[in-house]
């Protein structure tokens, strides 16, 4: 299966580049998978987006499920929607 990233709202200055925080229900959903789907994820939105201008909210896929990555600046939370 394949990450994807959907198109962001609008660009930014965010780095992606904080403290880590995994909800328990992304962990629950993603099971074994979930930090390197994480890790994974975090690398194309640095790699990718980050240098263009990456916006604070990431909204994301994989295996036909949506969740999200945010930066508040000091900390990266990978959730999922319903944890908001």
């Amino acid at each position: 299966m394949e990450i994807t990233i959907k198109p962001q709202e609008e660009n930014s200055n965010s780095k992606f580049d904080g403290s880590i925080i995994v909800t328990k229900n992304f962990l629950k959903t993603f099971g074994p998978e979930a930090f390197h789907l994480a890790a994974q994820t975090l690398t194309i939105i640095q790699k990718e987006l980050v240098p263009r201008g990456a916006d604070y909210l990431q909204v994301c896929e994989y295996g036909g499920i949506t969740f999200w990555i945010i930066d508040n600046g000091r900390n990266v939370t990978i959730l999922m929607p319903n944890d908001y």
